[in-house]
């Protein structure tokens, strides 16, 4: 009997732990501090408090210590809030002005560096750059970029080659240099091709390049066609240009030593036609034949003259 007492008394004791630890989960942040300013103040006793409240005394304890503990913060919050606003703002410019001056000075030095990298690399521009420095060029840039937080635009002013440049550089990463001549093609004309046209041509040099082409192929010389024959005689400058008279333009007039020595025999004999032409055309019947008798009239009175 004694040990079935024993077990209602810890079951007893459990089930007051219990409430009272639900009780103090029921009281707000205002009750606890209305609870403490009774004690505090109006010096009710804790044993009391606990008592009617149903709280343990070390729960009250505890809420007295976490007060004591967090009241310095409520004072804090109230002090000069404006000032310390100025202060985080002086700070919060301080840091941006350090930044700016850490990134100059980087930004310097990736210069200098870019400088002793580029004696190595050789010139970047105005000739061809070999793959392997090219990619070189774009892993260092790549790996700067990232790492120092700048911008690619300024590598590539520091490198002095263009941007589109630099752009084709990193779209072709890893690809040997193509150079962009001349496919030979099969229809292209031998240099012994070339020869045989030119020492034939020297051979009839008063015949022309069509004539040319099909004495060659009666010959069995070679077989090309005109515009060939043409471009390998332009290009050896053996076609002669086509002479014409010498022209009179810019050589000025040459001014008469007599009045009407420039054409005036004919003037009126042209003037007095167009007069009876005209007249034909717009005359008919016995006006015709009068315009007439008046335009011949006219004509014999001035070539008399």
């Amino acid at each position: 009997m004694p040990q079935l007492e024993m077990e209602k008394a810890f079951v007893r004791l459990e089930t007051m732990e219990r409430t009272y630890e639900e009780g103090t989960t029921a009281f707000h942040a205002e009750q606890k501090v209305a609870i403490l300013r009774r004690h505090l103040l109006d010096k009710v006793p804790v044993s009391e408090l606990c008592e009617e409240l149903n709280l343990r005394p070390t729960v009250f304890y505890r809420w007295q210590k976490e007060l004591f503990e967090n009241g310095a913060a409520a004072f804090q919050a109230q002090e000069r809030p404006h000032r310390q606003m100025e202060e985080k703002q002086k700070r919060i410019e301080f840091l941006e002005k350090k930044v700016r001056t850490k990134d100059e000075v980087l930004a310097e030095l990736m210069a200098e560096h870019i400088a002793l990298k580029k004696n190595t690399w050789g010139t970047l521009t105005g000739n061809w750059v070999p793959h392997d420095v090219r990619d070189q060029v774009v892993d260092f840039v790549r790996r700067w970029s990232e790492k120092a937080e700048i911008g690619v635009g300024r590598f590539i002013h520091w490198l002095g080659v263009t941007a589109s440049k630099f752009y084709d550089w990193r779209q072709r990463y890893g690809c040997v240099n193509e150079h962009n001549g001349w496919v030979p093609r099969d229809f292209w004309l031998e240099p012994w091709e070339k020869e045989a046209i030119i020492g034939f041509h020297l051979q009839n040099p008063l015949e022309g390049y069509r004539r040319l082409t099909f004495m060659m192929l009666d010959a069995n010389v070679v077989a090309v066609s005109p515009a060939s024959v043409w471009r390998v005689l332009k290009q050896a400058e053996l076609l002669s240009r086509w002479k014409r008279h010498p022209s009179r333009k810019g050589t000025g007039f040459e001014q008469p030593l007599q009045p009407h020595q420039h054409g005036i025999s004919t003037f009126p004999i042209s003037t007095c036609a167009a007069r009876s032409i005209t007249c034909a055309a717009f005359w008919t019947g016995s006006a015709v034949s009068s315009c007439i008798g008046i335009c011949a009239s006219r004509c014999g009175k001035l070539m008399s003259k």
